[in-house]
């Protein structure tokens, strides 16, 4: 006995009710994956000073009630021209040295000047990455602050690009060991910070990296300390110990 044969009607209804379903289906599936995607991020405006005004509680915007948020800059460029907020290509391109950023004048043509300082803001408060640059263009320092407080490592440098000096600061007090180095690379200083305060050996050398101190300190206070000239004694190294000089 054969079975019954389903219509043309109920056949053709079944593959359009799976069609259907299966549009629903890529439908939500294209949905979600577009409702999930980040936006692109607004453009962080780039203020110049001469355009923000430093008040009891952080910046803002002259002649308003709202705390900035974006990027702080300043230049050694003190014309008329500056007087006004100008746009600042967000990265300059890799020819342009550090230190330097080309603003776009009111026709679209890219302005020289010359940078002095670049800080994140948010809320009126420095937060983020600050930085700062000599007039030859070298960075002279680059410090991290969270919510107007210092908190990080702050790094700065000689005009000759030679590191000046390092340490970890953390809520606004130096914290571990700091060092410094003459402008020709040698050392010049080292100590261990606690809570902002000296706590255990610093030294001091002369740019020749003869020692030029030894000091013992316990919170500040001294507690032992040691002084030489120039040229006096060497601090021994792995390969000879130290010796003061017969001159």
């Amino acid at each position: 006995m054969s079975s019954p044969r389903q219509s043309p009607d109920v056949s053709t209804g079944r593959r359009i009710f799976f069609a259907l379903i299966l549009v629903s289906v890529l439908g939500l599936t294209l949905f979600l994956s577009i409702s999930h995607r980040p936006f692109p991020a607004a453009p962080v405006p780039e203020v110049h000073l001469k355009n923000l005004e430093l008040r009891a509680d952080g910046w803002y915007a002259l002649g308003t009630t709202t705390k900035f948020t974006g990027i702080l800059i300043d230049t050694y460029d003190q014309s008329p021209s500056f007087t006004q907020e100008k746009l600042f290509s967000p990265s300059p391109p890799p020819e342009e040295r550090a230190g330097e950023r080309k603003p776009l004048a009111s026709d679209g043509s890219k302005v020289h000047v010359q940078l002095k300082s670049r800080s994140s803001v948010s809320n009126g408060l420095l937060h983020g990455l600050s930085q700062g640059w000599y007039t030859n263009g070298q960075q002279q320092v680059e410090e991290h602050f969270v919510a107007g407080t210092s908190h990080g490592l702050r790094t700065k440098w000689h005009p000759n690009g030679q590191k000046l000096s390092e340490v970890n600061i953390l809520s606004g007090k130096l914290e571990g060991k700091f060092r410094s180095w003459h402008d020709n690379g040698a050392p010049a200083e080292e100590a261990e910070l606690t809570n902002g305060q000296p706590d255990g050996l610093s030294k001091a050398w002369f740019p020749s990296g003869f020692l030029k101190s030894q000091v013992t300190l316990r919170k500040g206070k001294v507690v032992e300390k040691q002084f030489y000239k120039d040229g006096e004694y060497r601090e021994p190294t792995t390969s000879s110990p130290g010796q003061l000089s017969s001159n």
